[in-house]
């Protein structure tokens, strides 16, 4: 009887954590719908299909002049191999390298500290010996030795050399870089902040694959061939981080410029192991949609922002494109923008002539553009030369006049007067 008793309890129970977990589950999926609508309301935009020019990006609420739009990591990037050891491959954040003396003691004719080549032999501190001569000196792991007792020091032989014959006390300069260098490839820097996050792990993948390649496809200029290696290592494992933009996002981007020809699109396929029609759409799309990004005033990397590609163009934009000092790229209002008014930005320098604006755009969109401001440059352009034109033509017919004049009252070179 009692487990006649005790059955028929759990049965009850049952159908109470049964009804229980039910009415949890509909909370649960109300809360999901709250919060949803909650997101759509945040997002100031979205994708619809235009007129005349395709898809476009569209306010979906009034957005103040100044406002920021839209901020996020690009969905692919690639640092320029000028630049790829003094900016950060994640979030171009540059390198802000520290100088610094530092007083230093033999112990029995050593100093205790580790050192190795860095990708360009130079002496990098691995190590400090906790019980060594100079465990308390101001050096870290990521330091590198320039100079001792005086004298410059350029390699690893150079400084292990000198601090053999330094004294049993001297000074040496270190200097302290702020991003870390792949030793590996030799064409990639992580900052601190971004090591920190675990983002150099995540390079890990992408610089083997740039390892496994030939020596030949290594020469010259590689941002191309490691770009198309950064997004299979995203297709291979996933993003570098939860909050940027992804890869299929961009895959949504249209092209209207071929990337490259089949015999090249079939070459890094081979090479890089990602399709030839991928390889051709995203060259094309950096080509067509990437911002670059600038750094001390120097062109150092190109980033590819779905957000930003959705836009479409125009002479009089309401938006404008950057790349903040985050890394992050940022879409900003520069007039007021109504609701359900399409986001535009100026893919050419709005300021340049109405003939060469159109020029450029022809040439590297392979579009013709009609905005308002062009329509309005054009007309404004056809009057001045249409006032160039009656201006010449009054200038020729006068001077016309004036010879006939004189041939009429010329003889034989004298003239021919009352």
């Amino acid at each position: 009887m009692a487990t006649l008793v005790d059955t028929a309890a759990a049965l009850d129970l049952n159908k109470a954590d049964a009804a229980e977990l039910k009415r949890q589950r509909l909370r649960d999926k109300k809360r999901r719908q709250r919060q949803k609508q909650k997101e759509k309301k945040k997002c100031l935009t979205e994708r619809r299909a235009t007129e005349t020019k395709g898809q476009g990006l569209f306010a979906t609420q009034a957005i103040e002049e100044g406002s920021t739009v839209a901020r996020q990591p690009p969905a692919l990037s690639v640092v320029f191999d000028a630049h790829s050891q003094t900016v950060c491959g994640f979030c171009f954040k540059p390198d802000t390298t520290d100088k610094k003396t530092v007083s230093l003691v033999k112990r029995d004719g050593k100093v205790g500290v580790v050192f190795a080549d860095d990708a360009h032999g130079a002496a990098v501190v691995t190590r400090l010996s906790a019980t060594g001569a100079n465990s308390s000196a101001d050096i870290k792991q990521g330091d590198v030795l320039i100079g001792v007792h005086g004298a410059l020091v350029a390699t690893t032989s150079q400084a292990l050399e000198a601090l053999r014959n330094a004294p049993a006390a001297f000074e040496a300069v270190f200097i302290r870089p702020s991003l870390l260098i792949c030793r590996d490839c030799g064409r990639f820097a992580t900052c601190k902040d971004c090591a920190a996050q675990g983002r150099h792990k995540w390079h890990a993948h992408e610089c083997s694959l740039f390892q496994d390649l030939p020596a030949s496809s290594k020469r010259g200029e590689t941002s191309p061939v490691r770009l198309l290696l950064r997004y299979r290592a995203t297709s291979d494992i996933g993003d570098w981080s939860t909050d940027k933009e992804t890869i299929n996002e961009v895959n949504s981007l249209v092209t209207t410029k071929g990337g490259i020809d089949t015999s090249t699109a079939l070459a890094l396929q081979k090479l890089t192991g990602v399709p030839s029609d991928v390889c051709s759409l995203l060259i094309g799309t950096i080509r067509g949609n990437a911002a670059a990004v600038f750094r001390n005033n120097h062109r150092v990397a190109c980033a590819l922002s779905a957000k930003v590609g959705y836009c479409n163009h125009s002479c009089a934009p309401n938006c404008a494109a950057s790349v903040d000092e985050d890394g992050k790229c940022v879409l900003t209002a520069t007039t007021s923008v109504g609701k359900d008014e399409e986001l535009t930005i100026s893919y050419v320098d709005a300021n340049q002539p109405v003939e060469q604006r159109r020029m450029i755009l022809q040439e590297h969109y392979e579009f013709r553009c009609e905005c308002p401001k062009c329509a309005k440059d054009s007309r404004a352009l056809l009057k001045l030369k249409a006032r160039s034109r009656g201006k010449e033509h009054l200038q020729n017919t006068s001077r016309l006049a004036r010879e006939q004049y004189m041939h009429a009252h010329t003889k034989g070179g004298k003239a021919t007067g009352v």
